[in-house]
């Protein structure tokens, strides 16, 4: 399966970084889906994305410069540089961590695209839509191998240019006569549905990790009561996108059945877990997880109710002069 985006995009979506681009990302190595970049697309992205960069430094520098005449001395503001920009430019398919190729510009494409201006055909019939059509013609090459999704806001493409009605009539006789299926979207979000699965998160492997660093604090606390854990009574995971797309930030609750060790008449025990961690998606494998606390709670030989906690608290780290901000990416799947 191939996933082609049009370069708006790549350029709305921030080179697939924004958070519904990471989980896109996800899905498409879950699918084992491989993205294709048409060479007009990666080339139109690159020149708009630097275009916007250097706005946006060029903005926070003006606006900068406004707030120094103003109060006359303020922290200096470090921003990208040039160079910066042009790295960042270089590395943009480069670290999308899914199978990924570019489809190189040929001289094939560009003759179809051009018959497609001279007759007035989608997905250039109401304007010289060039790279629209040689998008087209790199989709009807990678059909004979598998099916493609394309995701393109361009309304050239769809039947009376409306999104919700599909795909032109002309451009769907010539993808009748292909090995594959084509599938068109005119949003990420609707991609997104389409490719995405159930994530399952191994709820005993999970408790494993949690017990194998918390057993201590969990046990002492049942201790104090009489009590031991029985069995997984109901669990819950929030899975996240993050910027890899091997990786997920997971929150996560337990509610666990404990039975008595001694009796006494105590009964209907009942322990909570909850907290988070990173899961790598690849090696199935949980780390840095972040315990958010443990409570028990049961029933009395008097019939009331008695519970106790354990709380964790998270301290920020000290940073000296600046701190250095890192992008975090948490988007639902």
């Amino acid at each position: 399966m191939y996933v082609v985006l049009d370069s708006n995009v790549w350029i709305s979506e921030l080179g697939l970084n924004s958070g519904l681009g990471a989980a896109t990302r996800f899905f498409i190595r879950q699918q084992s889906a491989r993205l294709a970049v048409p060479e007009v697309v990666l080339q139109e992205t690159e020149a708009h994305l630097r275009e916007e960069l250097t706005t946006y430094i060029g903005t926070i520098q003006k606006n900068y410069s406004k707030l120094l005449s103003v109060f006359g001395k303020l922290k200096e503001v470090v921003l990208p540089t040039a160079e910066d920009v042009e790295l960042v430019i270089a590395g943009l398919f480069e670290d999308l961590g899914v199978p990924f190729q570019v489809i190189p510009f040929t001289l094939e494409s560009a003759q179809a695209s051009y018959q497609k201006i001279l007759l007035k055909q989608p997905p250039s019939h109401k304007s010289q839509q060039f790279k629209d059509g040689v998008i087209w013609a790199d989709c009807l090459v990678l059909l004979e191998q598998a099916d493609v999704h394309l995701v393109t806001k361009d309304r050239a493409f769809y039947k009376n240019m409306e999104a919700k009605q599909g795909l032109a009539p002309e451009l769907n006789a010539e993808v009748a006569q292909k090995k594959h299926s084509l599938h068109i979207y005119s949003e990420l979000s609707d991609l997104f549905e389409s490719i995405r699965v159930d994530v399952e998160i191994d709820q005993t492997n999970l408790l494993d990790t949690f017990m194998a660093e918390h057993r201590e604090s969990v046990e002492r606390m049942l201790g104090r009561f009489g009590f031991a854990i029985h069995n997984v009574s109901s669990f819950s995971a929030r899975p996240f996108a993050t910027g890899s797309p091997k990786a997920l930030h997971i929150e996560f609750d337990y509610e666990i059945e404990c039975e008595p060790t001694i009796d006494d008449g105590r009964r209907d025990g009942v322990l909570h877990l909850s907290g988070d961690v990173s899961y790598d998606s690849t090696a199935r494998q949980f780390s840095n997880l972040r315990n958010f606390g443990e409570r028990f709670s049961c029933i009395s030989a008097d019939g009331e109710e008695q519970s106790g906690a354990n709380h964790v608290l998270f301290a920020n780290s000290l940073v000296l002069g600046h701190r250095e901000v890192e992008r975090t990416v948490r988007h639902p799947l």
